[in-house]
């Protein structure tokens, strides 16, 4: 049997938990945190397939832990989707949806998120990633075949 999906879901706010646990169903496992150390650890320890990053306090400290995410070594590659505040907030925080959607996040929605679409964007991201490590590793398989076919020729 196939291991669940595993989801690291980053937020402070418990209505926002509370909706990715019923989206999530039994399909997923997944894994919370409520801050942004708390958040870089478990990233780092679990290696889940999927980020949600919703929103941390203070002010900025989601993008500062994006930022974090995207530069340490283990985390880099795991697919980040960017839940930010309701539209009506974007402009008391600072900045717009478009320089939010230029951070390096996978995929970027802003609250209230539907239910069906939230679903959705996870189950994309985890597929992209599913096939790009299974690229991957094909690529290495092909390359273990090509060493073992040169050292084959060069022991006889």
């Amino acid at each position: 049997m196939s291991r669940k999906p595993q989801i690291l879901v980053i937020d402070s706010e418990p209505d926002f938990l509370r909706e990715v646990r019923e989206v999530s169903g039994n399909n997923f496992e997944l894994i919370f945190a409520y801050n942004a150390d708390e958040a870089l650890e478990t990233a780092k320890k679990n290696k889940p397939d999927v980020i949600i990053l919703g929103y941390l306090k203070p002010q900025g400290t989601s993008f500062e832990l994006h930022l974090k995410l995207r530069k340490n070594r283990v985390t880099t590659d795991i697919p980040i989707l960017v839940v930010d505040v309701c539209l009506e907030e974007h402009s008391r925080k600072g900045w717009t949806r478009e320089q939010g959607k230029r951070m390096k996040a996978n995929d970027y929605i802003s609250k209230p998120v539907a239910p069906h679409e939230l679903g959705e964007i996870i189950k994309r991201l985890i597929a992209k990633n599913s096939s790009e490590n299974m690229d991957i590793s094909t690529y290495m398989e092909r390359v273990l075949q090509q060493i073992k076919t040169i050292e084959n020729s060069l022991s006889k």
